[in-house]
């Protein structure tokens, strides 16, 4: 195995060598990281690298990669840090389905020595499959359960069937009427992904104002009030308007009007839910269950079967998709990596303890906000 690091503004070539039938997260697309790179990367001291890994000059393994020194210890995390519900390398197909433990284990060795600077690997957000291959990173080194419990599911070949499957008799019927009511209300309920970049636009200025009014309203946190995070999310879907993959919006339109709004992230085989908002006036309706049915009514027919509604206990989440658990795996290098290792850990141990206790809930946010900060993990 040969190990090469390159900086990642000069790595593009190596997504379109190793091919769109890669395994990897789809927050692995190279224009979702770049975007990222370009706006919030910018406030924090990074550097931004490829390690890639070959056999007789065959690609086999990209990683997107960031380090970053914090207390004088080197941290080696994955690229794009926070904006994520899932994280992996960019896997060749035929190697992950035939790779053995041997060669995994050649994988971490590789990395150590193409990074000999690095102190502490903190490699987080890792499922234990990926499009329904094992991942090789997920439990490796120091493994800690994560401390958000995420969604995900394959959905069959029959999208009525899994749906009646998923879901209650009561519950579709439910959904049905309140579709009825808003068409007598409002006229035809449409799905619009715009076509154009003034559609776009549109679109995402819609997406920012209900969800600054649900947030003002108590409803969802707004992470978007960060211009950085909002110009991330432009750059981001205007590089997924001109390929049709990468970050895809999806709203739900009547009477000319937007009532709710879907970011998620598509690849040839997955959708991952990224962020959502719907108008408040229309509540009683529930825009964004009904976006939500068509959406994935929609990538269904267009092949996709892999889907994740990421992070956080939401009820809607649990109607579409099942549990399960992610793992934080680190790899301390030296005694202060170690220290480090720990720190973090404990961290996150206790904001999984106590994150349900009113008392202790906003001293432990804050010590979580301060070490993510950190660690990117």
């Amino acid at each position: 195995m040969k190990f090469q690091v390159r900086r990642f503004n000069e790595a593009r070539a190596l997504w379109q060598e190793i091919g769109s039938d890669a395994i990897a997260s789809p927050y692995a697309d190279f224009d979702w990281l770049a975007a990222w790179c370009e706006t919030i990367g910018t406030k924090a001291d990074i550097d931004a690298i490829t390690i890639e890994m070959r056999q007789a000059d065959r690609l086999l393994l990209v990683c997107p990669l960031m380090l970053r020194r914090i207390a004088g210890v080197t941290i080696c995390n994955w690229l794009g840090g926070h904006t994520q519900n899932f994280n992996s390398a960019l896997f060749s197909s035929d190697w992950l389905r035939s790779a053995d433990s041997g060669d995994f284990d050649a994988v971490f060795l590789g990395l150590k020595q193409a990074l000999p600077n690095v102190d502490l690997f903190c490699l987080g957000r890792q499922p234990e499959h990926i499009l329904g291959v094992r991942n090789p990173f997920y439990c490796r080194g120091f493994s800690t359960r994560h401390r958000d419990p995420f969604y995900q599911v394959q959905m069959s070949e029959d999208f009525c069937a899994w749906k009646s499957d998923r879901r209650s008799k009561g519950s579709l019927q439910r959904l049905q009427r309140q579709r009825k009511q808003l068409e007598k209300s409002f006229g035809q309920v449409e799905i619009l992904q715009p076509k154009s970049s003034g559609q776009l636009e549109s679109l995402l200025n819609v997406f920012f104002i209900q969800r600054a009014r649900s947030a003002q309203a108590g409803l969802v946190p707004n992470p978007f009030f960060d211009s950085k995070l909002r110009n991330f999310v432009h750059r981001a879907a205007f590089a997924g308007l001109q390929k049709k993959r990468g970050l895809q919006v999806f709203a739900l339109i009547a009477d000319g009007s937007i009532l709710a709004t879907e970011l998620v992230l598509l690849t040839r085989d997955s959708y991952s839910g990224f962020a959502k908002s719907m108008d408040l006036n229309m509540a009683k309706f529930s825009p964004g269950k009904l976006l939500s049915h068509e959406v994935l009514k929609t990538v269904h027919a267009r092949g996709i079967r892999y889907v994740d509604f990421g992070l956080g206990a939401e009820k809607y989440k649990e109607d579409w998709t099942d549990r399960i658990e992610l793992c934080d795996s680190y790899f301390p290098i030296r005694s202060n990596g170690f220290a480090m290792m720990t720190t973090m850990m404990s961290i996150n141990m206790a904001w999984r303890l106590t994150k349900n206790l009113p008392g202790t809930r906003s001293l432990v946010r804050r010590g979580k906000t301060t070490i993510q900060s950190q660690q990117h993990c």
